[in-house]
């Protein structure tokens, strides 16, 4: 799957892995309505490598389906890769609906390296004794067909003049009886493979025709018979029987995964990959998918500094107050005052928790010597205000009994704006690898990459600066 979503409860957060996009960059982001996103913190401007990357929502809504999605804006369609060399192609067995004697329609959708070189190019053909259809040496879209005794060719009006790597759909139609004792063949390009401009004027040749039967395989890349390789790229092919015809073959590259070696096509035709040609996988603009995380306890959750977060068991909580920052004041010769009036402040309240051993207390005090922002992230159905906060004051830590290893932290938090979702933190920071290794050659041989480097959990106790 494009964008996969897994809950880690080591510091609660979620894991969002996105793959298979175009681009160089993304923007993640998240929606419980699927019409309000809203971007995942340090997900604004995500580097993508090979079209992969991996971020951690540590704020994500709990008990409620949530949708995520990762948008490069960046999309390319999957084809089929073409080499000079003769063998590379993509082919399939003869079979008597491909040998077509009659009136021919051959399309494809093609973008070659180079629209202009002095070689001959084939699309797509089914050898020197029956039929195919590319480009001459002089860049003039051609066809050419063997009657039984002679191989025949009509070429295009007009050469081709396309810049390199043009993608566009091509097609001929050869009418081998137009009626007039001759023969008609007719070019088209096109956009999209429904609406056809044709390419120069009718060719009309003296004489009917006839198209031979062969035994060589139908392919895309060459004539069938290793002749005249194309250079670039395939995305579609097709054979009709007839003018507008019955579809004979209709290879889609655009659907299969890289590496592809062999697939079957919308006829039920067998077609196989032939090296050096391969087919690379297209890339999407947009990915996305849902997850549903219920926390079953409150968390505190560093914005700075992830790798503090920690579930807390709460003991007690305050009733919620807002600063009153008017003022009244009383006027001379009046028994009435005036007030002076303003919004009042943002929520405030005192959460008490509870540390069950002298591991945990070191744990809530390394989150609190940190000074920075924090997430009191709660359960969906948890009546504890969940909000971003600062500790606004002194925290109380008390026994929570007498001779007791558990204490109690008084925390009184204040409401703050929604931290920059450009303030991003990390799991790790570059004190506490100075504090794990001792030479740089000690770092290289724990981290081979600086992904691994980034994965590594910090200790809580470098938060403090001595």
């Amino acid at each position: 799957m494009p964008l996969t979503l897994s809950y880690l409860s080591d510091l609660s957060r979620v894991r969002i892995a996105a793959s298979g996009l175009g681009g160089t960059t993304a923007v993640f982001e998240r929606s419980t309505d699927g019409v309000t996103w809203k971007t995942i913190r340090g997900g604004s401007n995500v580097a993508l490598s090979s079209g992969a990357a991996t971020l951690d929502d540590y704020e994500f809504p709990s008990g409620i389906l949530t949708t995520y999605r990762a948008v490069s804006g960046v999309s390319t369609a999957g084809h089929l890769d073409l080499t000079s060399s003769t063998s590379s192609k993509a082919s399939t067995p003869d079979t008597a609906a491909l040998d077509i004697t009659g009136d021919i329609d051959l399309r494809a959708k093609v973008s070659l390296d180079d629209w202009t070189t002095t070689t001959a190019q084939t699309f797509i053909g089914k050898g020197f004794n029956a039929y195919s259809f590319g480009k001459n040496e002089s860049d003039f879209l051609r066809i050419e067909w063997h009657n039984g005794s002679t191989l025949l060719q009509a070429v295009s009006t007009v050469p081709v003049t396309y810049a390199n790597g043009t993608i566009k759909w091509v097609r001929v139609t050869l009418d081998v009886d137009n009626g007039a004792a001759g023969r008609d063949i007719k070019f088209y390009t096109s956009d999209d493979g429904s609406t056809w401009t044709q390419f120069g004027s009718t060719v009309t040749q003296a004489g009917t025709t006839v198209i031979g039967n062969s035994t060589t395989v139908l392919a895309v890349g060459n004539r069938g018979d290793n002749v005249s390789p194309m250079v670039g790229n395939c995305y579609n092919a097709e054979v009709r029987n007839g003018i507008g015809g019955t579809v004979v073959a209709n290879p889609d590259f655009t659907v299969h995964a890289s590496g592809t070696t062999s697939f079957v096509d919308g006829t039920g035709k067998t077609w196989t990959v032939t090296s050096p040609a391969s087919i690379v996988g297209g890339s999407s603009g947009s990915v996305q998918n849902t997850i549903t995380v219920s926390l079953d306890t409150v968390w505190l959750k560093s914005i700075q500094f992830p790798f503090l977060n920690r579930p807390v068991v709460v003991n007690d909580w305050s009733a919620t107050e807002r600063e009153f920052r008017g003022g009244v004041f009383p006027v001379v010769g009046r028994s009435f005052p005036v007030a002076v009036t303003d919004l009042r402040g943002s929520r405030r309240y005192t959460l008490d928790v509870i540390a069950h051993d002298q591991a945990q207390a070191k744990d809530l005090d390394y989150l609190l010597a940190s000074g920075g922002p924090i997430f009191v992230h709660v359960p969906a159905d948890c009546e504890i205000p969940q909000m971003y906060a600062v500790v606004s004051g002194g925290s109380g830590e008390r026994r929570a009994a007498r001779r007791s290893s558990r204490r109690v932290f008084s925390m009184p938090l204040q409401e703050i704006a929604t931290p920059n979702p450009n303030l991003v933190g990390a799991t790790n920071i570059w004190q506490a690898v100075i504090d794990s290794y001792g030479s740089w050659a000690a770092f290289q041989a724990a981290h081979s990459t600086w992904e691994a480097v980034l994965a590594v959990v910090s200790d809580p106790l470098v938060v403090l600066v001595p």
